[in-house]
C-alpha cells in the first residue's frame, strides 16, 4: 500500500511540515529577541546601579541562567508536541476529538501496510476515513496556516527596532558602558582594592557658569593617566583628566545642560555624578486685581497677566505670582520703594496702592541662592476727569420768553459721576446781583432713575418773573457741573456765559418790520417776474397772429408755429418756478398770521402793533392767495399747455385772446394781493409805532420811580450813616452807586431807543406819503413836535445827571420826557382811530357810488334795450352803446381802486364788471347797418352789471360786519386787561389797609398807587376816542373815567378808607358792565345810517339821474329782459332778480 494511496496523509504532512516550521521562527525569534532585551536590560541596570565587577559578573549570571530557563522550556514544549509524525498526530487528535485515531490509523496503515492486511482491517473504512479527514482538515484550515506567527513577528519587532534606535542614537554611551562591563566581566585580575574614587552624586550651578569637577582618592593615585568621562545627552566623551593632590580634576568652561560624569584612573572607575544647570528664578504666571475707588463706583477687575496697566487714580493693585523656583526671599519695588511682599515657596503676593505713576518688578533669591530681578511693569494713572456740561437749548443770545418762562436744556457728563448741576446769574451785570441756584443734586435714593449717572439730559422750566424783570434787562447765566472725585475734592466745568435779554418793544418791533420787508420784497419780485412773463406771452401770441395773416403759396399749408411754442413751453416752465417761489411766500404769511394770532393772545403791551381787523385782513389775503394759487394758477398752467398741444392744428385767435387776457388778470391778482400785503403791514407798523410811544413812557415812568426810590433811600443813608460801622456804611454806600449805575444805564438804553422811535416815525411817513399823506403829514408832524420840545435833551439830560449819581437832579427831566412820550401816545392813538374813520368812510362813500353809477347804466342799457329806438335806430342806439362801454370801464376801474388794497372785496365783482364791458363790446363790434344786432349782447351785459352791483352790496354789508365783530373783540380784550389791572390796584390798596401803615412810607405807597390808576384811566380815555360812534359804550366808558378821577384825586391825598373801596367797587362794576356789552349792532346800525347820509344821486354821462335801487331790482323781477334770452335760461334769471329784490328788502 502506498502513500499516494491516501488523499488525506498529503494534508497530515502538509501539516507537519508548517508545523515544525512555525517552531523554529519562534526559536529564531526566542534567541534574537530574548539576546537583545537581555542584553539591554543588563546594560541600563549596570549603568544604572553603577556595578563594580562583582556586581556585573553577579548580573550577567542571573541574565544567563533566566534566558537558558526560557529557551530549555520552549525545547521542552516542543518536544512534546511531538516530534515523530505519528507522536504529533495523536497529540492533534487529542485537541481534534472529531478526528480521534482516524489520523494515528492512516499514518499507521501507511508505514503497517501488510500488518493492517493481515488483521483484516476494511480498506473500505479506511478509505472512509482518509476522505473525511481530508475534508475535515481542509475545513479547519490548519495546512494553510502561516509559518510566521504574527505575535511573534511583533515581539521581534517591538525589541529590535527600539535596540536599533537606541544603539544608532547613543553610540558613546553604548561604547563607554560596554568598556565598562567588558573591564568586569570574567576579568582574570581584579582592579586594585586599596584606591577608590569619590565623586559627588548632584552639583547644582547657575547656568552658564563654569565648574571645576572632582573625584577624590581614597590614597595617592598611582602613576596612571587619569581620565573623565562626560554625558551631555547624546554620547558619552573621554578627557583627560588633572591630578591635584589626592584629587582628579577637570574644568568646565560654561554649563549649559544637565551633564553625567565619572573618573577613571587605569582600571578604576569612580561612581556617578550629575551636574544640573540651574536658572535664576524667574515669573512664570501672575495675575493682578485691580480695585477701584469706592466712588467710582468702577468693578473690580481681575488681569490673568502681569502687564502694564493703567487704572483709575486712587485705584489698589493685588499682584499675585508664582516663582519658577523656590524662594528664600522676594522684595516688589516700586518707583524705589520696597513693598511689603508675602511668600510661601514659589508663590507671593503683595500690593500697591500708587500715588503716581511709575513702574514696579520684583527681586527675587531661590533656595540654591540664585537671585534675580523681573521685567519692569509699567503702572500709568488715569485721573479723574474734569466734566463737561452744554447748553442745548436755548442758544448763547436769546430772549425772554413772554411768559417768563425759558426752557432750558443741557447735557452734563462725567467719566464716573455727576455730584450737582448748578446756575450762575446776574442781572445787568451788577456785582449785587449774582446769584447761584442749584438744579439738581445726586441723590443715591433716586439713583435708579438716572443709572449711574455718568451722562444727564436735563430739562427744567426757568421761571424768571422772580427777577422783576423791566424791558432791556439783561440776564448773563451760566452752567456749572461738579463731580465726585473723592480724591482731590469735586472738580467742576462751566459753560461759557449765556444771555437772556428781556427785549424792549422797539426790538421786537424792528425784527417783525424786517420780516414784514423781507416778505413784501420778495412778493414784489415775483410781481415783477410775472410782468415779463406776461409781456413775453403777450409777445410770442402777437408774433403767432402775425404768422397767420402773411399770405403763403400753399392755401392748405399751415404756418410753422414751432419757434412760438417752444417759447410758450420755456414760458410754462417759468410760470411753474414762480408758482413754487408763490408758494414759499404763502407759508411764510402762514407762520406771519400765526404769530399775529399768538401776540392778540397776550397782554396789550406785548402785542406788537397787531389787532383784531389786521389779523382780519390777513387772514383774508392768505385766503386770497391760497385761491390765487390753488386754482387762478393752475388754471393758467392748464390753459397754457392746452394752447402749447393746439398749436400743432388750428387755434383760433380767440382763444389766443383769452390766453393773453388770463395772463394779464392773473398779473393784476398778483399785485392787488402785493398792494393789500403792504397796507396790512403798514396798519400793524403804525400800531406798532403807537404801543412803541406807550411803552417808551411806561419805561420812562418806571424809571422816574426807581429814581425817586433810590433818591429817598439816598438820602435816608446821608442821615443815618454816622450811626452806621464802617462795614455796614461801605456796603449800603456801594448797594446805592450800583443801583444809580444801573438806574443811568436803563436811562441811557432808554435815550437811545427813542431816537430809534423817532426814526421810525421817519421811515413809516415815507412809506405813508403814497396811500396815506395826511396821515404821513400828521407823523412828521409829532415827530416835529417831539424834536422842538426837547424830548432828546430831556431824554440825555436825564441819562447825564443819572451818571454824575445825581438821582435829584434827574428826576425833573424824567418828568418830562415821561409827559411828552404819554402826549406823543396819545396823539399817536387819536391819528390811527382818526385815519381808521376815514379809511372806512372814504370805502363806503366810494363803494355807494359805484353801485348807483351802475344802477344808472343798468337802467339806461334797459331802456336801449326795450325801446323802439334799439331797433329802428340802428346808429343812435350804437352810440349809447359805446358810450355805456366807457362808463362800463369806468366802473371797473374805479371798483379795482378800492379792491387794490381790501382784501373784503370779492373778485366776483371784478369778473362780471368785466363780462359786462365785453358783451357791451362784443354788441358795438355786431351794430351795423340801419337796424342795430347787438341787443342780445346788451342784455347780457346788463345781467353782468346787475349781479355785479348786487355782490358790491354783498360786500360791503359783509365789510362793515367784519369790521365791527373785530372792534367789538378788540373792545373785549382791552376791557379784560384793563380789568386785570383794575384788580391789582384794588387788591394792593386792600393789603395796605390790612397792614395799617401810616406815615410818609403809606403816603408814597398811595401816590404809587394813583399813578398806576392815572395809567388806566388813560387807556379807558383812548376807548372813548376809539369807540366814539358807539354812543351807549362810550357813556359807560366816560363814567368809568370820571370814577377813576376821582379815586387818584383821594389817593394823591393818602386817603384809603372806606370812600376808595365804595369807588373800588363801582370802577370794578362798571369796567364789567362795559367789558360784557354787545355794542356790535350798535356800531353797525350807527355807520349804516352815517352811509346813508353820504349817499347822492349818481352822475351818467348825461347829468344827474335820480333812483331808487329797490324800485329798480322790482321792475326786474315783475318784467325780466326776457327777449333774445332761451327759454329754459328765463325762469332762472328770473328767480336771481327775485333773490336780488329779498337781498334789497333786508
Amino acid at each position: 500500500m502506498k502513500n499516494s494511496h491516501w488523499q488525506s496523509l498529503t494534508w497530515i504532512h502538509r501539516l507537519f511540515r508548517r508545523h515544525h516550521a512555525r517552531r523554529l521562527f519562534e526559536l529564531l525569534v526566542l534567541l534574537v529577541a530574548g539576546g537583545l532585551l537581555a542584553f539591554q536590560l543588563f546594560f541600563w541596570i549596570s549603568g544604572w546601579l553603577s556595578l563594580g565587577f562583582r556586581g556585573i559578573n553577579g548580573l550577567f549570571v542571573l541574565f544567563v541562567g533566566i534566558f537558558v530557563y526560557v529557551l530549555g522550556q520552549f525545547l521542552f514544549r516542543w518536544w512534546r508536541e511531538g516530534l515523530r509524525l505519528i507522536t504529533f498526530f495523536r497529540r492533534w487528535e487529542q485537541q481534534h476529538r472529531d478526528a480521534a485515531n482516524r489520523a494515528s490509523l492512516l499514518v499507521y496503515a501507511e508505514k503497517e501496510a501488510a500488518e493492517i492486511q493481515r488483521l483484516g482491517y476494511s480498506l473500505e473504512l479506511i478509505q472512509a476515513d482518509d476522505e473525511w479527514l481530508a475534508r475535515y482538515i481542509q475545513s479547519t484550515g490548519a495546512q494553510d496556516q502561516s509559518i510566521i506567527s504574527p505575535r511573534w513577528a511583533v515581539l521581534l519587532l517591538a525589541v529590535t527596532i527600539p535596540s536599533l534606535v537606541m544603539f544608532n542614537l547613543l553610540p558613546g554611551r553604548f561604547a563607554d558602558e560596554w568598556r565598562q562591563i567588558s573591564q568586569n566581566l570574567w576579568a582574570s585580575v581584579p582592579p586594585v582594592q586599596q584606591i577608590t574614587l569619590q565623586v559627588p552624586e548632584t552639583l547644582a550651578i547657575e547656568r552658564g557658569k563654569s565648574l571645576t569637577l572632582a573625584a577624590l582618592c581614597s590614597d595617592t593615585p598611582p602613576a596612571l593617566s587619569p581620565a573623565v568621562h562626560l554625558y551631555t545627552g547624546t554620547d558619552w566623551q573621554s578627557y583627560p583628566a588633572e591630578r591635584k593632590g589626592k584629587a582628579l580634576i577637570y574644568h568646565l568652561a560654561a554649563v549649559n545642560r544637565e551633564t553625567e560624569y565619572y573618573f577613571s584612573l587605569g582600571s578604576t572607575l569612580s561612581n556617578k555624578g550629575r551636574v544640573t544647570p540651574l536658572d535664576p528664578p524667574s515669573l512664570v504666571r501672575g495675575s493682578s486685581l485691580v480695585i477701584p475707588p469706592e466712588y467710582t463706583g468702577l468693578p473690580e477687575d481681575t488681569i490673568e497677566t502681569l502687564r502694564p496697566l493703567s487704572v483709575p487714580e486712587g485705584s489698589r493693585i493685588a499682584i499675585e505670582a508664582e516663582a519658577s523656583s523656590a524662594l528664600r526671599s522676594v522684595e516688589l519695588i516700586f518707583n524705589d520703594q520696597t513693598i511689603p511682599t508675602r511668600w510661601n515657596g514659589k508663590n507671593f503676593s503683595a500690593e500697591l496702592e500708587p500715588l503716581q505713576a511709575g513702574e514696579w518688578h520684583v527681586r527675587m533669591e531661590d533656595v540654591h541662592g540664585l537671585a534675580a530681578s523681573s521685567r519692569r511693569y509699567r503702572v500709568n494713572l488715569i485721573p479723574d476727569a474734569t466734566p463737561m456740561v452744554e447748553i442745548l437749548q436755548p442758544k448763547p443770545v436769546t430772549d425772554v420768553p413772554d411768559n417768563l418762562v425759558l426752557q432750558v436744556k443741557l447735557h452734563a457728563r462725567d467719566d464716573y459721576r455727576i455730584g450737582r448741576i448748578l446756575t450762575h446769574m446776574q442781572l445787568n451785570r451788577e456785582e449785587n446781583t449774582i446769584r447761584t441756584v442749584p438744579i439738581w443734586t445726586y441723590n443715591p435714593q433716586e439713583a435708579q432713575n438716572v443709572g449711574s449717572a455718568t451722562e444727564l439730559f436735563v430739562t427744567f422750566d426757568w421761571n424768571m418773573a422772580e427777577f422783576g424783570l423791566f424791558p432791556g434787562d439783561e440776564l448773563t447765566y451760566s452752567i456749572e457741573v461738579f463731580d465726585n472725585d473723592a480724591l482731590h475734592g469735586p472738580k467742576s466745568a462751566r459753560t461759557k456765559p449765556y444771555l437772556l435779554r428781556y427785549p424792549t418793544l422797539m426790538d421786537v418791533l424792528h425784527r417783525l418790520d424786517e420780516l414784514e420787508d423781507a416778505q413784501t420784497e420778495h412778493l414784489s419780485g415775483l410781481v415783477k417776474d410775472q410782468k415779463q412773463i406776461t409781456e413775453d406771452v403777450q409777445k410770442t401770441l402777437e408774433k403767432i397772429a402775425e404768422k397767420r395773416k402773411e399770405p403763403s403759396p400753399d392755401q392748405d399749408a399751415k404756418p410753422s408755429d414751432w419757434q412760438e411754442k417752444k417759447e410758450l413751453q420755456d414760458i410754462r416752465k417759468r410760470q411753474e418756478q414762480l408758482q413754487e417761489e408763490a408758494r414759499k411766500i404763502e407759508e411764510q404769511l402762514e407762520e406771519y398770521r400765526k404769530q399775529a394770532e399768538e401776540a392778540l393772545a397776550r397782554d396789550e403791551e406785548k402785542q406788537q402793533g397787531f389787532t383784531p381787523e389786521t389779523l382780519e385782513k390777513i387772514q383774508k389775503i392768505q385766503e386770497l392767495m391760497s385761491e390765487l394759487l390753488d386754482k387762478d394758477s393752475q388754471a393758467l398752467l392748464q390753459k397754457l399747455s392746452d394752447t402749447v398741444e393746439k398749436m400743432s392744428e388750428q387755434i383760433s385767435d380767440q382763444e389766443l385772446k383769452d390766453l393773453a387776457f388770463s395772463f394779464q388778470d392773473y398779473d393784476q391778482q398778483l399785485e392787488r394781493t402785493l398792494n393789500m400785503l403792504e397796507n396790512a403791514f403798514q396798519a400793524r407798523q403804525l400800531e406798532g409805532l403807537k404801543e412803541m410811544a406807550n411803552e417808551l413812557a411806561q419805561r420812562q415812568d418806571h424809571l422816574e420811580r426807581e429814581t425817586q426810590k433810590w433818591n429817598e433811600q439816598k438820602q435816608n443813608q446821608e442821615n443815618t450813616s454816622a450811626a452806621q460801622g464802617e462795614q455796614e456804611r461801605q456796603a449800603r454806600e456801594d448797594e446805592i452807586h450800583a443801583a444809580e449805575k444801573s438806574l443811568a444805564e436803563r436811562q441811557r438804553l432808554l435815550e437811545e431807543d427813542a431816537h430809534q422811535f423817532l426814526d421810525k416815525m421817519q421811515e413809516l411817513r415815507e412809506k405813508l406819503k403814497k396811500q396815506s399823506p395826511d396821515l404821513a403829514q400828521k407823523l412828521e408832524q409829532l415827530r416835529q413836535e417831539a424834536l422842538e420840545q426837547g424830548l432828546p435833551n430831556e431824554l440825555s439830560q436825564a441819562a447825564q445827571q443819572l451818571e454824575q449819581q445825581n438821582t435829584q437832579l434827574a428826576q425833573p427831566h424824567q418828568q418830562n420826557a415821561r409827559r411828552q412820550l404819554q402826549s406823543l401816545s396819545e396823539q399817536l392813538q387819536e391819528s390811527i382811530a382818526a385815519m381808521q374813520g376815514m379809511n372806512m368812510a372814504m370805502n363806503t362813500e366810494a363803494l355807494t357810488g359805484l353801485m348807483r353809477r351802475g344802477l344808472f347804466l343798468s337802467t339806461q342799457m334797459e331802456s336801449l334795450t326795450e325801446s323802439p329806438l334799439g331797433q329802428s335806430e340802428g346808429l343812435l342806439a350804437l352810440r349809447r352803446a359805446q358810450a355805456f362801454e366807457r362808463e362800463a370801464g369806468r366802473i371797473l376801474a374805479g371798483w379795482r381802486d378800492i379792491a387794490q388794497t381790501n382784501p373784503f372785496m370779492n373778485r366776483m365783482v371784478e369778473i362780471l364788471l368785466r363780462q359786462s364791458a365785453e358783451r357791451l363790446q362784443r354788441a358795438i363790434a355786431a351794430g351795423q347797418g340801419t337796424k342795430w344786432v347787438g341787443l342780445h349782447e346788451t342784455r347780457q351785459s346788463m345781467i353782468a352789471l346787475n349781479r355785479a352791483i348786487h355782490q358790491m352790496m354783498l360786500d360791503m354789508q359783509n365789510m362793515m360786519q367784519q369790521m365791527a365783530q373785530s372792534q367789538a373783540q378788540g373792545l373785549q380784550q382791552q376791557m379784560q386787561q384793563l380789568i386785570s389791572q383794575q384788580q391789582s390796584v384794588q387788591q394792593m390798596l386792600q393789603q395796605l389797609q390790612q397792614m395799617g401803615q401810616q406815615g410818609e412810607e403809606a403816603l408814597r405807597q398811595l401816590q404809587e398807587m394813583a399813578r398806576q390808576q392815572a395809567q388806566i384811566r388813560r387807556e379807558i380815555e383812548k376807548m372813548m376816542q376809539q369807540y366814539r360812534h358807539a354812543q351807549q359804550l362810550r357813556n359807560q366808558l366816560e363814567g368809568i373815567y370820571q370814577e377813576m378821577k376821582e379815586a387818584e384825586k383821594l389817593l394823591e391825598e393818602g386817603i384809603n378808607d372806606q370812600r376808595m373801596d365804595e369807588k373800588q367797587r363801582r370802577i370794578m362794576t362798571r369796567m364789567l358792565e362795559a367789558g360784557t356789552m354787545q355794542e356790535q349792532d350798535e356800531l353797525g346800525e350807527e355807520r349804516q345810517e352815517e352811509v346813508a347820509k353820504t349817499g347822492q344821486d349818481a352822475q351818467s354821462p348825461e347829468g344827474p339821474f335820480p333812483v331808487s335801487l329797490p324800485d329798480k331790482v322790482r321792475r326786474m323781477v315783475e318784467r325780466p329782459p326776457a327777449e333774445s334770452i332761451p327759454l329754459q335760461y328765463q325762469e332762472a334769471v328770473k328767480n336771481y332778480y327775485i333773490r336780488l329784490s329779498e337781498t334789497f328788502g333786508r
